[in-house]
């Protein structure tokens, strides 16, 4: 680790090490070439060119579109049960990780009588509200 730490320190001061006095040199069309500038467009094309090689080793999809009507809705928001919101409640991995409020799934299963019909109010009524915003 300090190793690496102290490469990095002499790049950042400009010092070079044996490593990095290495130069790099491709073999490009038959030639060999050392310009940064010239290995780095090179190299940029080569993995360009290879994204559109594999791409085209995959046959398209075939999407079955189906247009809309505005007139029917797309989906259906539906209230949701008590029943409902104990079942997930109680799907939840038990943890002592808090939340933002300082809740964790430890204290929402131990107090889930209390907590299921306020959660299933405030979540239909969420829904009602997203319901009927403007625009939506």
């Amino acid at each position: 680790m300090a190793k690496k730490i102290w490469h990095n320190i002499n790049k950042l001061t400009g010092k070079k090490t044996q490593k990095d006095n290495k130069e790099l040199v491709l073999n490009i069309n038959n030639k060999l070439v050392k310009n940064p500038f010239i290995l780095a467009i090179e190299l940029n094309n080569y993995f360009i060119n290879s994204v559109h090689k594999i791409s085209q080793l995959f046959n398209s999809p075939d999407y079955n579109y189906t247009p809309i009507n505005h007139t029917q809705p797309i989906f259906k928001i539906e209230e949701i049960s008590e029943s409902e919101v104990a079942n997930i409640i109680g799907s939840l991995n038990s943890s002592k990780a808090k939340d933002d409020y300082d809740l964790d799934t430890n204290f929402l299963k131990a107090h889930m009588d209390s907590l299921i019909p306020p959660i299933t109010h405030l979540v239909n009524l969420s829904n009602i509200l997203l319901f009927l915003l403007p625009g939506k």
